[in-house]
């Protein structure tokens, strides 16, 4: 259906802005690498929805005496004002709605552009593939070994100390003595990825990843 009308375009974008809002922030936290036109399309409308109705409700609600839209035969103008407003407010609510949501993600899950190769290393497994966990390798500049399941990184432009978290089964092996040594369930490891000099990726199944935790226990 095409608009017939400046106007009926000028309140749809209205209408989708905080969508916008939302998947910005959301692609800040949560890139991902290839999404159809219509699942955006779709995510974006959605986002739209539950500020946009809380915004109308609010406003009209506050202003309701003020707002001359509310009556039989309202100026247009006022009804450009109202919607402006609306809209802004919306996309207030789903700036604040996304930047909670995705508090936690900023923390722990991946922060990294869509594009580099280490993020489709990390999360986008070969096609068929049932990947439960991913162990990586990381050689250090020192010669040190740190074998380890990918838990999470940060490794965005914007983050000045960039990191990759390694979870059990963790393993370390010395640069100078070359002894082992092996760190079970409540040990973690957060390596600077400026101090490693090379990394190597082993995709585990769930069958493997079981059996390795039946034979640890």
């Amino acid at each position: 259906m095409i608009p017939d009308s400046v106007e009926t375009v000028a309140a749809f974008l209205l209408l989708i802005a905080p969508g916008y809002v939302w998947q910005t922030r959301a692609a800040k936290y949560l890139p991902e690498l290839k999404a159809s036109a219509l699942r955006e399309a779709t995510r974006i409308v959605f986002a739209s929805l539950i500020p946009s109705i809380l915004a109308a409700l609010l406003v009209l609600t506050l202003l309701r005496d003020q707002l001359p839209v509310l009556r039989a035969d309202p100026d247009p103008l006022h009804v450009v004002i109202a919607s402006i407003t609306i809209s802004a407010v919306a996309c207030l609510f789903a700036y604040l709605g996304a930047l909670f949501h995705f508090r936690k993600e900023r923390r722990w899950a991946s922060q990294i552009s869509g594009g580099s190769a280490l993020y489709k290393a990390l999360t986008q497994y070969p096609e068929n593939s049932k990947v439960a966990q991913v162990l990586v390798t990381a050689r250090l500049k020192d010669g040190t070994v740190w074998r380890g399941a990918h838990m999470a990184h940060d490794v965005e432009a914007e983050v000045p100390f960039r990191t990759l978290f390694l979870a059990p089964p963790l393993v370390r092996r010395n640069a100078t003595t070359g002894t082992v040594a092996e760190y079970g369930t409540g040990n973690y490891v957060v390596i600077p990825l400026d101090q490693v000099s090379s990394l190597q990726l082993k995709y585990r199944s769930g069958k493997e990843s079981g059996k390795a935790e039946a034979a640890a226990s």
